[in-house]
């Protein structure tokens, strides 16, 4: 599985928590790096067992910022596949 951002955001003063959601497999974590918006996601644990993408949720941006954004998508093949870096 691989994940893409598609809003990185911006207003950012530190790196927001990621959060990986789905009824199955383990939850994968990640952090963020930023530069007042999400840069890229490196996964710091890309989890288990996924059998369709997890939600992929950012820390909400402060006030006059927008809230970056990213998806997870399914690499060909998987079925137990980890997760990706963004």
């Amino acid at each position: 599985m691989m994940q893409c951002v598609t809003d990185p955001g911006s207003g950012y003063t530190s790196a927001p928590t990621v959060w990986f959601s789905h009824s199955s497999g383990t939850t994968a974590t990640a952090t963020a790096d930023l530069r007042f918006s999400v840069a890229s996601v490196a996964m710091t644990d890309p989890g288990r067992g996924y059998t369709s993408p997890p939600a992929v949720t950012f820390t909400p941006a402060p006030a006059g910022g927008t809230t970056a954004a990213a998806e997870a998508r399914l690499t060909e093949g998987s079925g137990d596949d980890p997760i990706e870096n963004l």
